[in-house]
């Protein structure tokens, strides 16, 4: 038993271990099964599962899997905001994320939420109650749960990142993760420098 103990990798290790193994298995994923939505979808699968055995991955797991994908699998509306296409890629982006959400959540203390502060449940019960309003109005339903995912994604992470957060951990791993994405991001920008110019993206990379 002691020696393999002493044999287990370090967090951190195995973190690493676990996005090489992600990637080689998202790049023949979506060679097998349809491309960039088949490999942001196995990219999530792969990130909830080491979520659901290390829940305290979900802070740096999600924000990671939105970057990734506003990089590699941009929509194609990014240029003008959606007012002409449909940002059909942002139903992937949707679910990838939502799968990795859940991932964290069975092992929650049943009362966690009820650390929540009074300020933000009575800001989703509003929000809430705005969606149905907005329903009830006759607003077209996709818009109104687009919007309302958003906010309860919102309440989502707070209760997860008072639960596991570890500002030093998430900075951590965001700077191992996502400045490899911004290079490659930088790369694209420069690529399509001749055809756009200066350009402002519509995307959540300004973020």
């Amino acid at each position: 038993m002691t020696e393999l103990a002493q044999n287990r990798l370090a967090p951190a290790d195995a973190f690493a271990v676990a996005g090489i193994l992600s990637a080689i298995i998202c790049v023949v994923g979506a060679t097998l099964l349809g491309g960039i939505p088949a490999l942001s979808l196995i990219f999530a699968a792969v990130l909830a599962l080491r979520v659901y055995q290390y829940p305290k991955d979900v802070v740096v797991a999600g924000p990671i899997f939105l970057l990734a994908a506003n990089v590699f699998f941009p929509s194609v509306a990014r240029f003008d905001g959606g007012n002409e296409t449909e940002p059909w890629e942002m139903y992937y982006w949707a679910g990838g994320i939502l799968l990795i959400t859940l991932a964290a959540l069975p092992k929650l203390a049943p009362r966690a939420a009820l650390r929540l502060p009074k300020s933000l449940l009575a800001f989703l019960s509003v929000s809430l109650a705005s969606s149905v309003y907005g329903l009830a109005r006759g607003n077209v339903p996709s818009y109104v749960i687009r919007q309302w995912f958003g906010t309860l994604l919102f309440g989502a992470y707070f209760l997860l990142a008072v639960n596991y957060g570890d500002e030093e951990y998430f900075l951590r791993k965001m700077r191992t993760y996502a400045v490899p994405c911004m290079l490659a991001f930088v790369v694209y920008y420069v690529a399509i420098f001749s055809e756009y110019g200066m350009h402002k993206e519509i995307t959540s990379l300004s973020t």
